[in-house]
């Protein structure tokens, strides 16, 4: 069983394109990746693949070319090419959107110590019950400052609140008579509507 693959495929040129990107990152001594298969002809085609290695273009090596001679050559080509391609069988179809080769190893970057305690402190808030309201992180990790927890203010009892300014609305008119204990009853009615 053969693992590796050579072989070769024409296509005709569609608006001046053959349809496909190439891998600007190419370290490759095998020839250019395809990246992305975008439009015609390379679309609908079915032979092209994104991984696949473009050894040679109507029989001119590809191999030494740079990124942007592989580009330039391959623009100035008449409308009809043959491509030599090479296709590692065993190799999992590189992602398109990708823009860097598969072998190569993106090593994660060290977070600081706000960006660490900001993501521990969201974890503890989602698996805690309740979902409080307060912001911060724990405040006796050493070296982190201290942060401002918010709280809810109670919301003050109705009944209490307008008992409070009947109470002192009596007590500032003095003793009711029957046109002050009027007014007292237009202005009870209005505060509670405001509210």
């Amino acid at each position: 069983m053969f693992l590796l693959q050579e072989f070769d495929i024409s296509l005709t040129k569609v608006a001046g394109s053959l349809g496909f990107t190439l891998r600007k990152q190419d370290n490759s001594i095998l020839g250019h990746t395809i990246r992305t298969l975008v439009r015609e002809p390379a679309i609908s085609d079915g032979r092209l693949r994104p991984g696949d290695k473009i050894i040679s273009v109507n029989e001119n090596n590809m191999c030494n070319l740079s990124h942007e001679e592989a580009i330039g050559y391959l623009r100035t080509c008449p409308e009809t090419v043959t491509l030599k391609l090479y296709r590692d069988a065993m190799q999992t179809p590189v992602s398109p959107a990708s823009p860097m080769e598969p072998d190569k190893v993106l090593k994660p970057k060290a977070l600081r110590k706000e960006a660490m305690d900001m993501l521990t402190d969201l974890a503890m808030r989602k698996q805690s019950p309740g979902n409080s309201l307060h912001m911060g992180g724990s405040s006796g990790s050493p070296g982190t400052p201290r942060r401002r927890r918010l709280q809810k203010t109670p919301s003050p009892d109705i009944k209490t609140v307008v008992a409070d300014r009947w109470d002192s609305l009596v007590n500032s008119l003095g003793s009711p008579t029957l046109e002050k204990k009027a007014s007292l009853n237009s202005i009870r009615e209005n505060d509670y509507e405001q509210q």
